[in-house]
């Protein structure tokens, strides 16, 4: 059965019927069912979703927009360009949505007919309630095929968009749109219907819609605004952390943990400050979506009451219906529009402004310089070149063996990675470069040597041995396969630098350009290096030597010194002792301190003695097995839980408590206006007649009237007036609600923090050289984030659905005990497809965080290491590395939206069958009486 989860992803040869029931998701259940899934259980990528060809292709269409806009003077807009790229796949995707609302809209109307056929001198035939009871039927067969299908493109569409962007974003280095139109249509069709049922009222709703929109649009756009204040501060603590999780053993060295902490901690209450000016805002759009509903049908029906317009059940029920469509698409995704478009505008924003900063002008060598340099035999010449950094340059002054900015600065123009001003920077042949700070990628020790390249057992054994390199490795127990960690983690820094010396000399090159290779490694070492690595190894090659180790300079065969970013000098050793020039001071300072400088040189210590040298790996292993209620214990009571854990359930139960009170009120008055209409039908006497001689503020006049009508008019008056308050308590109890949880959400957040980040400070070393810096940032970057976000959110609306569900399903139940014949099964098949799909699920969402751990890491690696890479000519490799890395990323992604749908299916079948069976037994019950 495992060999059946690799390769191809089923997706791709599946039939229409099978992706629209997600019938290819069952293999991957049934395995995981039975078995944990790891990495190695994921499909291959579909060839739509491939890193490298979104890549491309967003590539290509930017170009294309930016040279557009570049001609019709016109400022770039990465947001427009992003829309327009993928503008089929959405325009197509929204044919789904519209057949979905379409058919939600027409179902209040059909059931609303339904029950009127269980109304008194009914006008519907059994024939016609047995149609549409079969419309109905298939309105939700067709529903429960489009909407799945809808929400599971959007998120794949929205998924080739992250790729595309990431794949984009790397490059330059080395699901509620359909609403905005859709909603402003649902409203005409849904007020056309409203007018035909209750008249004029339904004006109404236009104008709470008018006054609440806005509203919500306003909560949405300074939420929007709040979220790029806590984007920047999130950035800011991220990029600390980072700096913080490379530099743990210096850290811990000089007990810096307090310091760094403090400084986190300030950052993240800046951060914290702005999340819950954030939540203020989302907690008053939750509330909006939560009463909106409630406020509108208290207007339809508390002004239809007072004015004395008839409303029946069937009347009630439909209207009803169409307001609570209106509840998710005005109140619910039109406020996810305006938030997560503000959201989706900041981040392109940011990311527009990363894409188009100016690439580095490099002046390329003319023909005519070409052939003089290969006429003389010349490799590198620099003709009247001036460079600077785009900011202010820090003028270092000192010694020769202190000012070394400006060396590498020379290196860095030899490469085009410095921007030249003026002047030519000429490189004939290959080139070999090794950066001043050692860079060792994660892998293993034959790899970072072989860098790509194929191995060549000679030249592998002369690098290995001029690099001094043999020792170390009889210390590891896997030789040259030993995995190294990330960035070196099982290496001293004088076995990284000779490491990183051994990947630059073991790629042949014409010239090598080797930044201070000899200041990490003590004397025995660096003469080693010099003289069988640098003068033997590399002889008949162009070197170019920085160095502050001054009694290697009598070996040069030139000598450039450069004071200030200006080459002062130039010429052998000999010439530059006799000119007695600035060179002749600097040896007389360096002899005078070379005592004092080798007491505290670095000793090359042979940490395998003292480390583990079993092999680190740069995979994660995720948790397996439940989520403990322990975890959701934990969660709720890190936020004050002997004030604001209560409280919400206090609000909560209290609020829909009362929303079944007024439900219940209204379902009775509905009964009374039947009655009532039905006795005017017959002549008896009229239902609004006492209207015009009654206030409905003044039921104490009921004496005044002796009429069955009059009283059940009156009654029917209190059951109105009571559920009036009982909703308008709903409304205050429910935004009270949402504000309060939204609340002790940041104090959680900020309380897990805290625990976590004082756990890692408090780590030891080997937990920092056992994890690589992407895993932990991790936990601190998306973990952190959705701790911020979304679990507030999500877990907010999974409890009111919840309590609503209970609420509503009790209260029919009570109505009709024989309800609860078909609600126990129902509950229990659920509860097993629950049982079944849960593993892979939660297998799944971890593999979806698992595989974008190795994601930062790799940018990070290629980051530090990005001017060898380059210089190697190794772009492509690592561009490579990264696709591989995403596309497995996209992958768990891919099936974890896949696996969500294939549950949510199964589930909305069986509520379906429900639903359908209430109907059935309803219709069934009434006609045997």
């Amino acid at each position: 059965m495992e060999d059946k989860l690799k390769g191809p992803c089923p997706y791709s040869t599946a039939n229409w019927l099978s992706r629209f029931t997600f019938w290819w998701v069952n293999p991957l259940f049934h395995y995981g069912f039975r078995h944990p899934l790891t990495q190695d259980h994921l499909y291959d990528i579909l060839s739509e979703d491939q890193s490298h060809l979104l890549g491309d292709r967003k590539e290509k269409s930017w170009n294309t927009h930016v040279k557009k806009c570049e001609d019709n003077e016109e400022n770039p807009s990465l947001y427009w360009a992003v829309i327009a790229e993928f503008k089929w796949e959405w325009g197509v995707n929204g044919f789904f949505l519209i057949a979905s609302e379409g058919i939600r809209i027409v179902q209040p109307y059909l059931i609303g007919r339904i029950i009127s056929y269980f109304q008194p001198r009914t006008t519907l035939s059994q024939t016609e309630v047995y149609i549409y009871a079969t419309v109905v039927v298939v309105s939700h067969i067709l529903q429960l095929f489009v909407n799945p299908k809808y929400y599971f493109n959007s998120q794949h569409i929205a998924l080739k968009m992250k790729v595309a962007l990431a794949s984009l974003i790397y490059r330059k280095t080395i699901e509620s749109f359909h609403f905005c139109w859709l909603g402003p249509l649902e409203i005409v069709v849904i007020l056309y219907l409203l007018y035909q049922q209750i008249g004029l009222i339904s004006l109404l709703t236009l104008t709470i819609i008018l006054v609440l929109l806005p509203l919500q649009v306003m909560m949405g756009w300074i939420y929007g605004k709040l979220r790029m204040k806590i984007g920047a501060a999130g950035d800011k603590r991220i990029h600390l952390m980072n700096q913080i999780i490379s530099g743990m053993r210096v850290i811990k060295m000089y007990c810096w943990e307090k310091p760094f902490s403090e400084i986190v901690f300030n950052i993240r209450g800046l951060e914290v400050s702005e999340i819950w000016k954030a939540n203020i805002a989302k907690s008053i759009n939750m509330g909006l979506f939560q009463s909106a509903s409630v406020v509108i049908s208290m207007a339809l029906f508390g002004t239809a009451w007072y004015t004395g317009v008839p409303l029946s059940t069937q009347r009630i029920y439909s209207t009803l219906g169409w307001v609570f469509c209106l509840r998710f698409t005005i109140f619910l995704f039109m406020m996810h529009l305006v938030e997560d478009n503000k959201q989706l505008a900041s981040s392109l924003k940011r990311i527009q402004s990363f894409l188009t900063v100016e690439d580095m002008k490099v002046f390329s060598e003319s023909e005519e310089t070409t052939k003089s340099m290969e006429k003389r035999g010349v490799s590198v010449c620099i003709r009247d070149m001036t460079a600077s950094w785009l900011g202010p340059h820090p003028q270092d002054k000192g010694s020769f063996a202190d000012n070394v900015q400006d060396q590498t600065s020379l290196l860095l123009s030899l490469l085009k990675e410095f921007p030249s001003e003026t002047g030519q920077v000429c490189v004939q042949g290959r080139l070999g470069y090794m950066a001043q700070t050692p860079w060792v990628m994660s892998g293993t020790f034959q790899a970072n040597v072989t860098f790509g390249e194929n191995v060549e057992q000679e030249r592998y054994r002369q690098v290995l041995h001029a690099c001094a390199l043999y020792k170390g490795l009889e210390f590891m127990r896997l030789g040259d396969q030993t995995l190294v960690g990330e960035r070196g983690l099982l290496l001293s820094g004088g076995q990284k630098a000779r490491l990183t010396l051994a990947r630059t000399v073991y790629r042949e090159a014409d010239v090598y350009l080797l930044d201070d290779p000899l200041g990490a490694v003590d004397t025995e070492v660096g003469s080693h290096l010099f003289q069988r690595c640098i003068c033997e190894l590399l002889r008949g090659t162009t070197r170019i030597l920085v160095t502050h180790q001054l009694q290697y300079l009598r070996s040069a065969d030139r000598i450039v010194l450069l004071t200030e970013g200006k080459v002062v000098s130039v010429g052998t050793y000999d010439e530059l002792v006799r000119q007695g020039t600035e060179f002749s001071s600097i040896l007389t300072r360096y002899e005078k301190d070379i005592e004092d400088k080798n007491g505290r040189q670095e000793k090359s210590v042979n940490v395998q003695g003292e480390k583990s040298t079993e092999a680190v790996g740069d995979c994660e292993f995720g948790e397996t097995g439940d989520v403990g209620w322990n975890v959701y214990k934990d969660y709720y009571l890190s936020g004050r839980p002997w004030l604001y854990l209560p409280l919400t359930i206090f609000l909560l139960l209290i609020a829909y408590a009362v929303y079944g009170y007024g439900d219940w009120h209204l379902a009775k008055w509905a009964e009374l206006s039947d009655s009532l209409n039905l006795r005017t039908q017959n002549g008896s006497y009229s239902l609004y007649p006492v209207m015009d001689k009654i206030s409905p503020v003044h039921p104490t006049l009921l004496s005044n009237f002796t009429t069955e009508g009059s009283l059940i008019t009156l009654q029917g008056d209190e059951l109105m007036q009571q559920y009036l308050v009982a909703m308008s308590v709903f409304v205050v109890g429910i935004s009270l609600f949402s504000l309060v949880y939204f609340r002790m959400s940041v104090i959680i957040s900020k309380r897990l923090h805290s625990n976590v980040f004082r756990v890692v400070m408090g780590a030891k070393t080997h937990f920092f050289d056992s994890n690589p810096v992407g895993q932990i940032l991790n936990k601190f970057a998306r973990d952190l984030g959705l701790i911020d976000s979304v679990i507030p959110t999500l877990t907010n609306t999974v409890i009111e659905i919840i309590v609503r569900l209970a609420m509503q399903i009790g209260i029919t139940c009570i109505i009709n005990p024989y309800l609860l014949l078909p609600l126990t099964p129902l509950v229990i098949v659920i509860y097993l497809v629950r049982w079944f799909s849960l593993p892979t699920t939660r297998n799944m969402k971890r593999l979806e965080a698992m595989t974008q751990s190795p994601i930062f890491s790799h940018i990070s690696d290629t980051l530090v290491g990005l001017q060898s890479i380059r210089a190697l000519g190794m772009s492509q490799k690592f561009l490579r590395d990264f696709d591989r890395f995403q596309d497995r990323h996209t992958s768990a992604v891919f099936l974890f939206l896949s696996a969500n749908r294939w549950f949510s299916l199964r589930s909305l079948f069986f509520l379906d069958i429900y639903f359908i069976l209430v109907i059935l037994l309803s219709l069934v019950l009434r006609d045997s009486k």
